[in-house]
């Protein structure tokens, strides 16, 4: 394996294992785009780096992630997991609310359809009786 290729395999592992360790929390993308570039920087100056001098130069990539999550406090985990419970609290309410909103339909629908009228009409001497139904 050429010297060149040997360093880009540290810098992809590298990076990689930031990526790994922000569970996609964020939109990394630009952060890890950056990331890789100074690491090819670095490497440019010190053409015989490996992974450890990556590590020990940079700090670990959990490190490294958790500094990012960091700066972007709005997209932490536990920011994460706070919004996700209250989305689900809120469509956890609105299906109930929608439950019974339609049991209430149905039972008003029911309701109406039975108050049917029936209206019997005698009139007397007459052999004809009338049927009203309303």
């Amino acid at each position: 394996m050429k010297q060149s290729e040997r360093i880009n395999f540290y810098i992809d592992t590298y990076v990689e294992k930031v990526r790994r360790e922000l569970y996609s929390l964020a939109p990394s993308e630009e952060f890890l785009k950056a990331l890789r570039e100074t690491l090819s920087d670095y490497a440019d100056l010190n053409p015989d780096c490996t992974l450890e001098d990556l590590i020990e130069q940079f700090g670990p990539p959990e490190m490294v992630a958790k500094d990012f999550l960091g700066d972007t406090k709005e997209l932490s985990p536990s920011k994460v997991a706070k919004r996700n419970r209250k989305r689900a609290l809120i469509i956890g309410i609105l299906v109930v609310l929608l439950a019974a909103v339609l049991f209430y339909c149905i039972a008003l629908s029911q309701q109406t359809q039975s108050k049917g009228v029936l209206e019997l009409n005698v009139q007397e001497g007459s052999d004809v009786i009338e049927e009203t139904v309303e």
